[in-house]
């Protein structure tokens, strides 16, 4: 199993660009829109793979595919621990309230990053920034040696200027609002396939 990693080209909607690719293949693991982009992922078979590249680069939709050793980069990662260290649950039915699922991170450093999620923070450049205050230096040493800075100088212009506040998990629930429409209409299309060779089961 390979996964396949899409990039859709500028001025389609996602709506289009799936509808071409489910066309060619019919199980869409990942889709996402961001602010300048959107991608499209699935899993393909090896026996599918030959020729799946070619097949893509071929719709007018995509403006870039590739197998995911390049995956794509959105977002500016240090050492991806914040990443990593997001998880959910779920959470259980209350009367008539649906089955929900919490979202949340367990590193240290992630409420520092995120801000706090009962507040309204701008999602996007400039963002907002925390009060000035001195952080403990050690905290700092690693990032800062890894950038090439001097731990206290950073120190220094976070008791100055604060640091931004980026609400990851706010961003991320609003981007995949767009997705929404598209994951209901893949399964739209698994359904229908599926009834059509007689099948009950999804």
């Amino acid at each position: 199993m390979k996964r396949v990693v899409v990039s859709v080209a500028k001025g389609y909607s996602l709506d289009s660009a799936t509808a071409g690719i489910l066309n060619i293949y019919g199980n869409l693991t990942y889709v996402a829109s961001y602010r300048s982009f959107s991608i499209i992922t699935f899993d393909c078979p090896e026996k599918y793979t030959d020729g799946m590249i070619e097949r893509l680069r071929a719709l007018s939709v995509v403006k870039k595919v590739t197998w995911d050793e390049d995956k794509f980069s959105c977002d500016p990662v240090d050492t991806g621990a914040l990443r990593r260290s997001i998880k959910y649950t779920r959470v259980k039915p209350q009367g008539r309230i649906p089955n929900k699922t919490k979202v949340f991170a367990t590193a240290k450093h992630a409420s520092f990053v995120h801000g706090n999620p009962e507040k309204r923070f701008r999602m996007s450049e400039p963002f907002n920034r925390t009060r000035p205050h001195f952080p403990p230096v050690k905290a700092l040493t690693g990032w800062a040696k890894r950038h090439g800075m001097n731990p206290y100088v950073v120190a220094n212009s976070i008791a100055q200027k604060g640091t931004p506040i980026v609400p990851f998990l706010k961003m991320g629930l609003r981007d995949a609002k767009p997705e929404n429409k598209v994951l209901l209409q893949v399964a739209t299309k698994q359904i229908e396939r599926q009834f059509k060779k007689g099948r009950k089961r999804v």
